[in-house]
């Protein structure tokens, strides 16, 4: 770099230190250019921050040694592939791997190849670089295209090869749940300047709402939407407008002292099959099971109009992923918090719920075997031979366990030599599950 580009360059970034420190001052007193500027200084803040990270603020310091697969039984493991998706080295991929570890086809999730120009979301919420953004959710289908949400920004279809075949332009997130016809379920929240003024309850205004959306996310209203197989909206249900419709006084008043800006955070959403119906008075094969994790709540919504028909709250806290088992129970990815695992193994576990007699108890781990702890997300999935696999997702890791609790499958994927891959959510499908004939794709 010569004298002169040298000095244009630092006086490009004094200038850039001299407004976004005015607009510091002039927030701290609420004086002068403060009403005009207040945006622009909170999303210089987020800029920046965004800017020069090196890594994604959700990744955390490894808790386990080695890379791939660990520890192997393969007389007691349900064989098959396993999907994992997540944030890994080289960004946002889903990644199929074979019983031992192989990498068998990589899919690239990148936001700014998805979306070059997105015109759904606000400007100042538009990820800075690939560290600020994240999967969430993942369809697999047979002939090698995935669904994929990309956090609080939208979903999209790819093909084999990662290309776009259709978008859905909404604030998507968490996880996509496949009808019986080939719709989709899948979380979203409410354009903030779009909310119903009955819905805030005079707690906040649309004013602080926005300003937590250029630091965080807008996670106030909080949908169920439901697309067909292009991308088309059908149905759109708030669960927010349930709840205050359902007198949940309690539930909310609790949730707000949490976070006012944040009363729901649906993480899940299941169909309701015939058995878990026939445990419940008044509930249909096809409603929907939503988890809401701010209330450790679950809840069972009508399908068509989004009545609240059944809630429970248990012995968890924070939860994920509840799954109904063939008997009608509903099994559920208990986060919980390491200090208040009372008279247990400590950090997180996998509870089920008998909702006819409300009677719940830990499957793993029990006294005696391994805990594992993750205090977001989190997965599990029953598997035919009756196994279970739990992904424990910051920890950068997955696992096999057997019915009584034996542990015949390990999986660990470091993302550096000091922190662990996020693993978001992982499946294991059959090896005869793609019709595929070749995975190869050109080089782009």
């Amino acid at each position: 770099m010569n004298i002169t580009n040298f000095s244009q360059h630092i006086f490009r970034i004094s200038l850039i230190i001299l407004v976004f420190v005015s607009g510091g001052i002039s927030a701290s007193f609420e004086s002068g250019p403060f009403p005009y500027l207040k945006e622009g200084y909170i999303s210089s803040v987020k800029f920046f921050s965004e800017l020069f990270q090196q890594r994604s603020n959700l990744l955390i310091k490894s808790s386990y040694t080695g890379e791939g697969v660990v520890n192997i039984n393969k007389s007691k493991i349900f064989d098959g592939m396993t999907v994992i998706q997540g944030y890994f080295p080289g960004g946002n991929k889903a990644i199929l791997l074979s019983s031992d570890g192989k990498v068998l086809h990589e899919w690239i999730i990148d936001y700014f190849s998805i979306w070059p120009a997105p015109k759904h979301i606000r400007s100042e919420t538009i990820p800075k670089s690939e560290f600020n953004n994240h999967t969430q959710g993942i369809i697999v289908n047979s002939d090698g295209s995935i669904v994929v949400n990309v956090s609080e920004r939208g979903s999209a279809k790819l093909d084999k090869c990662g290309d776009v075949k259709w978008t859905l332009n909404y604030q998507n997130h968490h996880v996509i749940t496949e009808t019986p016809e080939g719709n989709y379920w899948i979380p979203s929240n409410r354009a903030i300047n779009e909310i119903d003024e009955n819905l805030l309850l005079g707690l906040i205004s649309k004013e602080a709402l926005l300003d937590q959306e250029i630091r965080h996310n807008n996670e106030f209203e909080q949908l169920i939407l439901l697309f067909d197989n292009e991308g088309n909206l059908i149905k759109e249900l708030s669960v927010l407008n349930s709840l205050i419709n359902s007198g949940f006084e309690r539930h909310l008043y609790d949730s707000f002292l949490i976070s006012t800006f944040q009363p729901t955070h649906i993480n899940d959403i299941e169909l309701v099959t015939k058995e878990l119906a026939n445990k419940i008075k008044n509930v249909s094969s096809g409603d929907l099971l939503v988890s809401i994790r701010q209330m450790h709540l679950l809840i069972i919504m009508d399908q068509f109009t989004g009545e609240i028909k059944w809630s429970h709250q248990g012995q968890w806290i924070r939860q994920h992923d509840p799954d109904i088992t063939p008997e009608g129970n509903i099994r559920l990815f208990n986060n919980s918090r390491k200090n208040f695992s009372f008279n247990r193994p400590s950090g997180s576990n996998l509870i089920e719920l008998d909702p006819e007699t409300e009677e719940s108890w830990i499957v793993y781990p029990k006294v005696g075997q391994p805990s594992f702890y993750t205090d977001i997300m989190g997965t599990h999935q029953q598997l035919e031979n009756g196994n279970i696999l739990i992904t424990e997702s910051r920890a950068g890791r997955v696992f096999e366990i057997t019915a009584d609790g034996e542990i015949v499958w390990d999986f660990v994927l470091p993302y550096d030599e000091e922190y662990a891959s996020l693993i978001e959510s992982s499946e294991r499908i059959s090896n005869d599950f793609f019709t595929v004939q070749d995975w190869n794709c050109p080089r782009k």
